[in-house]
C-alpha cells in the first residue's frame, strides 16, 4: 500500500464526522442543560427530604455531562477535519449527480418514454 494513496474508509469517516458536526454540538448543549437541570432537581429534593439519597443521582448527573464533554470534543474534532480541508458527506456529488441538484428525468417521464419505444 503506497503511503500517498487515499485511505477510503478513513475519508469516509472524517466526511460523516463533519457532516455531524452541529448534531454534536446540539447534543453537548442539550447534555449540559439536562446534567444541570438533574443537578438543581435533585439539589431541591435533597433540601426539601434530608433522607434523599443522593449517591446514584450524583453519579447518574456525572455521567450525563461527560457524555456532553465527549460530544463537545467531538464537534472540536469535526471542525479540526473540516479546517484540513475535509468536505462533509452531504457536500460530496457522485458523478452521477448533477451539480445543480435536479436529479434527472422523473420516473414518471422515464417510463413513458420506454413504453413510446417499446409501442414503435
Amino acid at each position: 500500500m503506497d503511503p500517498g494513496e487515499p485511505v477510503s474508509g478513513l475519508e469516509d469517516f472524517a466526511a460523516r464526522a463533519v457532516g455531524r458536526k452541529r448534531l454534536f454540538l446540539r447534543l453537548s448543549v442539550l447534555g449540559v442543560v439536562v446534567g444541570l437541570g438533574l443537578a438543581v432537581y435533585y439539589a431541591w429534593m435533597s433540601s426539601q427530604d434530608p433522607d434523599y439519597a443522593l449517591g446514584l443521582r450524583s453519579v447518574v448527573v456525572l455521567l450525563v455531562l461527560l457524555n456532553a464533554r465527549q460530544n463537545l470534543r467531538q464537534y472540536k474534532y469535526a471542525c479540526a477535519l473540516q479546517a484540513l480541508g475535509v468536505q462533509s458527506a452531504s457536500d460530496v456529488t457522485s458523478p452521477d449527480e448533477t451539480v445543480s441538484g435536479d436529479s434527472g428525468p422523473s420516473v414518471a417521464s422515464t417510463a413513458a418514454s420506454d413504453a413510446d419505444a417499446s409501442a414503435s
